[in-house]
């Protein structure tokens, strides 16, 4: 399971670290991915971060986002 947490806000040029909650619900420890996918703006970095978690652990991880003119800029996590 993973759970975005994104500021409320962006506005046009504002560089701000996004993250994600991800949660280990398999029965044993697990290498999982995650990929930051932008629609407005880009990503600062590798936009797929790799965590292994144990089995029911939880851990976090980030990106740099640089925020792209006016307009919808929510990035969805995959």
């Amino acid at each position: 399971m993973i759970g975005p947490i994104l500021p409320r806000l962006f506005t046009e040029g504002d560089s701000v670290r996004v993250a994600a909650t991800i949660v280990n619900r398999a029965g044993s420890k697990q290498t999982l991915r995650a990929r930051l996918k932008v629609d407005n703006g880009e990503v600062i970095g590798p936009s797929q971060a790799e965590i292994t978690l144990a089995a029911g652990q939880s851990g976090a991880v980030d990106w740099t986002f640089h925020a792209g003119p006016a307009g919808n800029a929510l990035p969805p996590l995959k």
